[in-house]
């Protein structure tokens, strides 16, 4: 899971309306009281509010990455995002960085990662919240692979 994605909801947000005009490409959808739709795939159970999901840098990124497209993807759609925070449905705009633990406590034993203060600038302007979203490192001494891997070659194994 380490990717970043933008995240808008609101409780009487109507996303389509939005997007109907707008240049963000969503591959995630939600209603409140629907299911979340990634495409015409029903992914989930009800939603509990609504909005959608744009990434923003893909899946297995590297956390410096991540921050360099988050600065691309804020420049570049700044009109729309300003557009979001204008709406008062709109209650929640979230840069979530989802990156892995490197801590193995053997060659690493601290793990410090930086927000540049050119995004946390952009971010800020624009309104947005940033979360920072920690994955563990599993155990795969069983699968007869390393010891310990990120969470998203786990899942790639199978």
């Amino acid at each position: 899971m380490s990717g970043c994605v933008l995240r808008v909801s609101g409780d009487r947000f109507e996303p389509e309306s939005f997007l109907a005009n707008a240049s963000l490409v969503p591959y995630l959808r939600f209603q409140k009281g629907g299911p979340p739709m990634s495409g015409d795939r029903i992914v989930g159970g009800p939603s509990r509010t609504s909005g959608f999901c744009c990434e923003v840098s893909p899946d297995g990124s590297s956390f410096e990455q991540q921050t360099r497209d988050a600065i691309s993807f804020l420049t570049r759609y700044r009109t729309e995002i300003e557009q979001l925070r204008r709406l008062d449905t709109v209650k929640s705009l979230v840069l979530d960085f989802g990156y892995e633990c490197r801590l193995n406590n053997e060659s690493v034993c601290v793990q410090s990662d930086l927000l540049p203060n050119e995004l946390l600038h952009l971010a800020g302007s624009l309104g947005l919240n940033i979360s920072l979203s920690l994955y563990p490192l599993l155990d795969r001494s069983n699968l007869g692979g390393r010891e310990k891997v990120p969470a998203t070659e786990f899942d790639k194994a199978g």
